[in-house]
């Protein structure tokens, strides 16, 4: 086996330059190559300076991923016979190497996997999955999709509350190198306390009354509970005994973890059914078709749009300037069906007023993927951004249904749905 130089200028220089007393110039020659055919390392083998056979036999030690090229040369008058050329590759146990960008992007040019081998979609963020759908790579996390081009997830974070010094699309507090977030809910190890070595902490802490205990058990002071009702201990305890789960197909469940008091619901089944077909639902994302279609890149380039709107749910009541409640007259909106249609709609007590965010994704043949995500509170109360008309009658409700039943005016109502539109 020969050395050679690092950057041969050409064949000649693979070949040994002066076989030792000897007219036959002829190698066997082999040449590896990094994956951006770059040199990296060669070598060559000559055949018997006297003639005769002579067994050829070269261990490559291959240092990179790449290419090699092993061929035969003949460099003199003389009748040389190469025969039998085989090749053996053993294997080692690197299946694929990627590097990443701080926010999980591969960096494709020093990044490599073995030939043949099962492609991996466990990489980034703790093996989180790589959803490589419609030529937009996200990383599926249990409950959102992160974007590694924007460092940013597409979806609100469900526990963003817990987090209120960041945006609640931010991915590992902006700090991927020491954080992660493999469930999409906060970063992995925002939270997680920091053990110290050989450190000694003594104190004395004084403990409340036991009937304080009980009174902070009781209206849930102990575990950071700030929403209205009362008996927040006994209603989680009831709960967990029920199993509850955190989801809701109709009004009546929904109701349930409202008095349970739970933090938030997210909407399946029935309900969920009613969401998508409520006729403002369906305005809604006519628009968004619209609007996909109406882009010049649309059935061109593959393109993501992404917006929010108000959509007001369980239908539009009969109302008027001059409408009056106490009147017996047709300026009562209680004397008019479409009054009682929308009361008696599902949807207007679940959520009539939501938040519904969307991002579609688009191929170039038309077909678009619409991720929706809708977010509302259960607050029957009076707003200040609401009609008199509306504030009238929750000033009654809301006061019976939070304060006196003790249902949380602070639970929030979410749901998630795809539709894909050809």
């Amino acid at each position: 086996m020969y050395n050679l130089p690092s950057n041969p200028s050409n064949l000649q220089s693979f070949l040994e330059p002066n076989p030792a007393g000897s007219v036959v110039n002829a190698h066997m020659n082999w040449i590896l190559f990094d994956e951006q055919m770059k040199f990296v390392s060669g070598g060559s083998n000559p055949v018997h300076i006297t003639g005769g056979y002579k067994l050829h036999t070269a261990s490559v030690p291959v240092s990179k991923n790449g290419y090699l090229y092993v061929y035969v040369s003949n460099q003199s008058n003389q009748v040389v016979y190469f025969d039998n050329l085989t090749f053996t590759h053993n294997k080692g146990p690197i299946l694929e190497e990627t590097h990443y960008y701080p926010f999980g992007l591969t960096i494709a040019g020093i990044s490599s996997k073995a030939a043949n081998a099962t492609e991996n979609k466990r990489k980034y963020n703790s093996g989180t999955e790589l959803n490589s759908d419609f030529d937009v790579s996200l990383y599926e996390t249990n409950y959102r999709s992160l974007d590694p081009q924007l460092g940013r997830f597409w979806q609100v974070d469900p526990m963003a509350d817990l987090s209120l010094s960041y945006s609640p699309y931010t991915y590992a507090n902006d700090n991927p190198i020491l954080l992660n977030d493999p469930l999409g809910l906060l970063s992995d190890s925002a939270h997680k306390a920091i053990t110290l070595d050989n450190v000694t902490v003594a104190g004395y802490t004084k403990s409340p009354p036991l009937y304080q205990q009980f009174l902070n058990w009781f209206n849930g002071k102990n575990a950071g509970y700030n929403g209205s009702g009362w008996g927040h201990g006994p209603r989680r305890w009831l709960a967990n005994q029920l199993k509850l789960g955190n989801t809701a197909s109709n009004l009546i469940e929904l109701g349930m973890h409202s008095q349970i008091q739970s933090s938030q619901v997210n909407l399946n089944g029935g309900l969920l059914d009613k969401v998508k077909n409520d006729a403002a639902m369906v305005a809604f994302q006519n628009k968004i078709i619209k609007a996909l279609k109406a882009d010049p890149r649309f059935k061109k380039l593959g393109f993501k749009l992404s917006n929010k709107q108000v959509v007001e749910f369980g239908g539009k009541r009969w109302s008027s300037e001059n409408e009056s409640w106490g009147s017996l007259d047709g300026s009562n909106p209680a004397l008019h069906g479409e009054t009682w249609q929308v009361a008696g709609n599902e949807l207007t007590w679940a959520l009539r007023h939501a938040t519904v965010e969307y991002t579609a994704i688009v191929k170039s043949d038309g077909t678009a993927v619409i991720s929706y995500h809708l977010s509302d509170g259960l607050d029957l109360s009076s707003q200040g951004d609401r009609s008199d008309a509306y504030n009238n009658i929750s000033k009654a409700t809301g006061f019976l249904y939070h304060n006196v039943a003790g249902g949380n005016s602070s639970m929030q109502v979410n749901a998630n749905w795809q539709t894909i539109v050809k």
